[in-house]
């Protein structure tokens, strides 16, 4: 059994795990680094040049951001295509070795779907005209609901992607985290619809709720004790995170930021960060499992090979 091992792996497997999702945090900036810090940087011939009725409709000119972040899902896309086909050795493994497998599988099967759909959603921001389910923020700016329609379909997966990797929960235990993840988006998409101000506060002080029993929930998940570290890792970054995004629509909302440093700017970095640590834990997860399985068969057969009766041929016998 896994938890039958030495507490030296479980550091170790921990100490990946943690290294990951530093790994996978930098590698996004890192691609963040290549976008403009303001929209209007750049040569003044596109402000002269007149657009045509399709181009001035878009709800935001400069999309090198929702080009990156595509981009960033489709290699997402091939690195869950080639985990799932390329290092299929799942029939390798036997036990509770080949049962985590089994559920590291289906949540990569799960990641791929989000993964595909983010790719569409920031596909259509950047080459699209950008319109579809486009809305007017509180402050009469440009709101993107399809991301939030993203957020609805993609946010419960992830949750299950985490449990599935690191936990021993069953459908059962993420019934309430998944119910809360979708509670707190649809309450939130309400807060955006709502047009007085006493349903906007209802809207977000459920929304804000529903945020706090998510986490709740979701670290009451019983945790593989393989994985303990990792699991708490990856739930406080994903909290620290996830909070960023109320703050970054509140300082739009005062007037501190734009829209474009809003919609186009954080919340496309945030979506992708939360995404490759989801991607992050899943791999981790899979290497922890393959490298244990393989340590098990060496010791197994050197365990084999001790036991086995030390024969020598005589000179005789060998001619």
């Amino acid at each position: 059994m896994m938890s039958s091992r030495p507490r030296k792996s479980h550091s170790r497997g921990g100490t990946l795990g943690i290294i990951s999702i530093i790994a996978g945090i930098f590698l996004t900036w890192g691609l963040a680094g290549v976008i403009p810090s303001d929209p209007s940087q750049g040569s003044t011939e596109t402000l002269e040049t007149p657009t045509s009725p399709e181009t001035s409709l878009k709800p935001f000119q400069e999309v090198t951001t929702f080009v990156v972040v595509a981009i960033s899902y489709a290699m997402q896309s091939c690195i869950a295509i080639v985990c799932l086909f390329g290092f299929s050795i799942q029939s390798h493994h036997q036990g509770s070795l080949g049962y985590q497998l089994s559920n590291i599988r289906k949540s990569l099967w799960v990641f791929l779907f989000i993964s595909m759909l983010g790719l569409c959603v920031y596909s259509h921001f950047a080459f699209g005209s950008g319109t579809f389910l486009s809305m007017k923020s509180l402050d009469g700016g440009p709101h993107l609901g399809l991301r939030n329609v993203f957020w609805l379909l993609s946010t419960p997966c992830q949750w299950f992607c985490f449990a599935s990797a690191l936990t021993a929960a069953t459908s059962k235990d993420l019934f309430k985290t998944v119910i809360a993840t979708i509670v707190m988006q649809t309450t939130g998409i309400g807060f955006l619809a709502a047009s007085g101000v006493v349903w906007r506060a209802i809207w977000f002080i459920a929304s804000c709720i529903a945020f706090v029993v998510m986490f709740d929930e979701a670290f009451k998940l019983p945790r593989l004790q393989d994985f303990g570290q990792i699991s708490s890792v990856a739930l406080r970054v994903e909290l620290l995170i996830w909070t960023l995004y109320p703050v970054a629509m509140c300082l739009r909302l005062a007037g501190v930021t734009s829209p474009w440093w809003e919609q186009v700017l954080v919340y496309s970095v945030l979506d992708i960060v939360t995404k490759t640590i989801t991607l992050s834990v899943i791999l981790m997860t899979q290497f922890h499992i393959i490298v244990t399985g393989a340590h098990m068969a060496l010791l197994a057969l050197e365990q084999n090979s001790n036991g086995r009766p030390n024969v020598q041929q005589s000179p005789t016998a060998a001619s």
